[in-house]
């Protein structure tokens, strides 16, 4: 094939977007470009993958691509490796390029710019029947594709046929479909393409303004966001031409404040001295558009300051921070309702892949990302804060130690403390500022204080004038709020069965030499606690850790170790027992024996005692959950109060709530018992849980589960604690905690959840668990929270001075703090043992690996590079996989192949399987006989060192390369 023209024809960095998203410059596909890549530059790339991310990886790539694609040749060459490396549906999107008539090359390198991003979120079936320019033949390749494969694959096919195609019907059929399957947004996109200044295709490549107007969570390659001119903020108004010439104007709303917001907004904007604030007002006051607000008024002052100034170094751009992923795509549309689709962008760890921050940098005006998302730009210095002209922080209570937030603002404060510049203006926003487990006024004063100074805050801005408190009282829907405490079951025999199961368990262990010398050894061991409480989960935990410490012989350990884990799975059913259902409490036994008996090995005679007496048990506690007396009073007045919650009326004809629950468990078991109850099925209920690396739900899922909601689709939505912080549903006006209270800031979050007319609150509480009492803590908690918040705006105002000294002062001695743990790490890691360490299985003690055997993969991830350690675990096939983190593709369970204990995960990487190893499944003997299980790899005590391009290139020599589509 011929290389590509560099005039008419597309080159190789046209698919660039392409590129970016797919990629993956695995060591086989590095080792078939030997004439672009050299053995160093292979490893420089290898490397950028394992300190950074796969996107830097093909950034620097394409660096080298574009030098060489001029060669005779190339094209070819990249083609054939893309083949050779699993990647052929990239070489097949490559080749339908090279076959594009020359006349439709520019529409078509502008499709790949827009809608390359969105192919992983289309559906192709549905798409289909729209897309007429196809014929029979290749609506039948799409369907194979999409049905043999995954739906990206189905899509990536569907993009190579209209490549070919690259005319202005395809474009129409494109848009057509896509606005029919709900993506109305990369509809819009490609209509931009027909823009007045577009519409001849031929325009000039500079003139990309009115083309790149990107929804939300896409990651497109925009264009520069506002102009410098002083007057273009107010008067940009990107145009679009649909296909049919009519000309459209993308409307964006008007942004009229309230007064109130007005005054909480004054202090940060220009005119107020752009000071660094927090702004505390109450959930559903509108502190969002607050937020807007000074966003609008930086970026206008900033235009005209460009105008009058030779200073074109000054940052210029807006990021907010939000602390969940769910609040990305929230707040990313709040702000393009009023600032346009073409300058605001929203990402989050899932949607950062097509470009890097830096980029986006220089090409969007108003960035609303997770904080991890900058940590992580942060620490591989992709951007500094210097680059950032105004920072927003959302739910800035959050700015404590340990968190994102935080670690973001030490970089800040540092700044402050060393008086470099530029640094970016901060706007802090929250409902509640913690004063944590503060018991007097002072405590709490104090608490406030030191939230002032993480944020570098020179003022708290609060409404406090007479008209403005008046006008936020008449805007806010406070909810009523009732505590209702109800009786548990009086003869619970679930609880009963299941405790003459877990004291022969004990008795068992009682009879096992060495667990009285492992008890009397451990103060803590001596009392264990009631069946179902979390004092009994605790001192199972601690006595199994002190078990894999302490016990040496190892069948005696395993016996132990096996009787404890039986013992928490009883304890986990007693709290699911206590919560939910008996019958969900069974269930939950149930799964845990299919998955003891379906193991293929591994029993030892204690693993078959333990079995067997769960298998005996099951059928009784059946029988006792189908027994009517076994119902859950706390739970039965809970379907009562949603069923009377939920009935409508003229005043309000439609009702949304959210149900708060402790544990993802539980959110399981309460979901089920909703659909499965007659009266409750209305409620049609949708899960909302984190986006944990095991189990969670992804940004994409989240996302869709509150469009369900807001539509009226899911009228009820069950979750737990992620749900509580920043959510603005405005149809929402019935919130209930079930049996959970936590902190005085997640009440007030929760309460704060509901926003529309005639909200209601409600605690359902088991009265055995006591909480009330922590209710009414909280009650006092939050009247010294307002108190001190108060007490500290009114000092910030009128003894600025001395409140700077003292802010100055709680950062210095944070950073003092931060730089002594630092030496102290650094000299921890100077003790690191660099002797042999075995590694050995948590359960039965059979050597896994060493640790001179581990490598450590982005960062995050430790796999083992030992031929010996294939034979020391099996595989088996875990439901939630195969599923891609980190830009490792997780396949399948690693397992002990004795005794099946599970160590970890079987991952896809650079095309070679690879086990990843999760510590917690370890036992580490060290050379003095020392043994120690710690439950993070920061714990451990010896060094793991980075994962090189030779690791990887000798276990390529070793291990067959598997198919991305096994």
């Amino acid at each position: 094939m011929a290389a590509v023209s560099l005039s008419r024809r597309l080159n190789l960095v046209d698919f660039k977007p392409i590129f970016v998203t797919y990629l993956n410059p695995t060591v086989t596909f590095l080792s078939h470009l030997t004439v672009l890549v050299s053995t160093e530059e292979a490893n420089d790339i290898q490397n950028l993958i394992t300190v950074t991310t796969r996107e830097a990886a093909v950034s620097l790539f394409l660096e080298k691509l574009e030098r060489k694609q001029q060669e005779p040749g190339i094209f070819t060459i990249v083609v054939q490796a893309l083949d050779k490396s699993d990647q052929g549906h990239i070489a097949e999107m490559l080749k339908s390029g090279q076959n594009v008539p020359d006349e439709n090359t520019r529409r078509v390198k502008y499709l790949i710019d827009v809608f390359s991003i969105a192919l992983t979120k289309v559906r192709p079936l549905e798409m289909s029947p729209y897309l007429r320019c196809l014929n029979n033949e290749e609506l039948a390749q799409i369907d194979s594709c999409t049905k043999m494969s995954t739906n990206e694959r189905g899509a990536l096919k569907m993009f190579s046929l209209l490549v070919l195609k690259g005319t202005t019907e395809m474009f129409a059929q494109l848009v057509e479909a896509l606005k029919k399957t709900g993506h109305k947004e990369v509809a819009t996109n490609l209509e931009d393409l027909q823009s007045n200044d577009c519409d001849d295709l031929d325009c000039c490549e500079e003139d990309k303004e009115c083309r790149n107007i990107i929804p939300a969570d896409s990651e497109s390659t925009a264009s520069d966001g506002l102009a410098a001119g002083a007057t273009q903020l107010q008067q940009h108004q990107p145009h679009a031409e649909n296909l049919s010439g009519v000309t459209q104007v993308q409307q964006r709303q008007e942004l009229n404040l309230r007064n109130y917001q007005e005054e909480l907004a004054a202090p940060a904007l220009p005119e107020g001295g752009s000071k660094n604030i927090i702004v505390v007002a109450a959930t559903g006051s509108g502190k969002t558009l607050v937020a807007v607000k000074v966003a609008m008024e930086f970026l206008r002052f900033e235009a005209e300051y460009a105008c009058c100034s030779i200073d074109k170094t000054r940052p210029k751009k807006v990021v907010f921070l939000v602390n969940q992923v769910t609040l990305v795509h929230q707040q990313t549309q709040r702000f393009q309702d009023y600032l346009g689709t073409s300058d605001v962008i929203g990402l989050s760890g899932e949607t950062t892949r097509a470009l890097s921050l830096d980029e986006l940098l220089k090409k969007k005006s108003v960035m609303v990302m997770t904080a991890q998302v900058l940590v992580n730009a942060l620490q591989e210095n992709i951007v500094r804060l210097a680059d950032i002209g105004l920072l927003i922080l959302d739910e800035c209570h959050n700015c404590q130690k340990g968190t994102p937030y935080n670690r973001i603002m030490s970089i800040y404060r540092d700044m402050v403390i060393d008086k470099q510049e530029p640094r970016p203006q901060i706007l802090g926003m929250s409902a509640s500022l913690d004063i944590g487990q503060a018991k007097s006024e002072k405590q709490a004063v104090d608490k406030v204080w030191l939230m002032c100074a993480n944020l570098d805050a020179r003022l708290i801005s609060l409404v406090n004038s007479t008209d403005g408190k008046r006008e936020l009282e008449e805007h806010l829907n406070i909810p009523t709020e009732r505590i209702i405490e109800v009786a548990g079951r009086t003869n619970d025999r679930f609880l009963k069965e299941v405790s003459t199961s877990m004291k022969m368990i004990e008795d068992i262990m009682q009879g096992t030499p060495g667990f009285k010398q492992i008890v009397d050894s451990n103060p803590q061991l001596r009392t264990s606690g009631n069946y179902g409480s979390q004092t009994y989960e605790q001192w199972v935990v601690q006595l199994q850790n002190d078990i894999l410490e302490k016990e040496k012989d190892k069948p005696m350990k395993r016996r132990l170790v096996t009787c404890t884990d039986h013992l928490k799975v009883y304890n986990d059913s007693l709290y699911i027992n206590r919560d939910i259902r008996t019958k969900d409490a069974v269930s939950k036994l149930a799964a845990y024996l299919a998955e003891q008996t379906g193991k293929e090995g591994g029993f030892d005679e204690t693993d078959q005692l333990l079995v067997d007496l769960l298998k005996e048990k099951i059928p009784n506690l059946k029988a006792i959950s189908e027994d009517p007396s076994s119902s859950n009073p706390v739970l039965n007045k809970l379907g009562e109060i949603l069923e009377q919650a939920f009935q409508i009326s003229s005043e309000i004809p439609e009702k949304r709530g959210i149900l708060f629950t402790k544990t993802r468990e539980s959110v399981e078991a309460l979901m089920k018992w909703i659909t499965e109850t007659e009266e409750l099925k209305f409620l049609n209920p949708g899960r909302l849980i984190g986006s944990g690396r095991y189990g969670g739900m992804t940004q994409n899922q989240q996302v869709d589960v509150l469009k369900l909601f807001r539509e009226g689709g899911h009228k009820l939505i069950v979750a737990t604690s992620v749900a509580q912080e920043g959510l603005d549903i405005a149809e929402c006006n019935v919130v209930v905690q079930y049996n959970c209270i936590s902190s005085v800031v997640a009440h007030v979050q929760a309460r704060g959840r509901n926003r529309a007319k005639g909200g209601q609150f409600f605690m359902v509480l088991d009265e055995q668990q006591k909480l009330s009492n922590k209710t009414l803590t909280n009650r006092i908690r939050e009247q010294m929270m307002k108190a001190a918040t108060q007490t500290v705006h009114k000092k910030l105002l009128m003894e600025p001075q001395d409140s700077i000294k003292k802010i100055t002062d709680i950062q210095i001695a944070d950073q003092n703090e931060r730089k002594q743990k630092k030496s102290n790490e650094s000299r921890r890691k100077k003790l690191l043992i660099k002797d042999r360490v075995r590694l050995t299985c948590l359960k039965c003690g059979e050597l896994a690996c060493y640790n001179y055997d581990i490598r450590c993969v982005k960062d995050a991830h430790r796999i083992v590079i030992s031929d010996a350690f294939k034979e020391r675990y099996d595989t088996k096939h875990n439901p939630k996989y195969p599923r891609l983190i980190d830009g490792l593709d997780m396949r399948m369970t690693l397992v002990c192949v004795k005794c099946k204990a599970l160590w970890g995960t079987q991952a896809i990487y650079q095309g070679m399987e690879l086990p990843l190893l999760n510590i917690a499944g370890f036992v580490a003997e060290y050379p003095n006989g020392r043994q120690k299980r710690v439950k993070k790899w920061k714990d451990v005590a010896f060094q793991v060192e980075p994962v090189t391009y030779i690791d990887l290139e000798k276990m390529l020599t070793t291990e067959s390369t598997v198919s991305v589509e096994e």
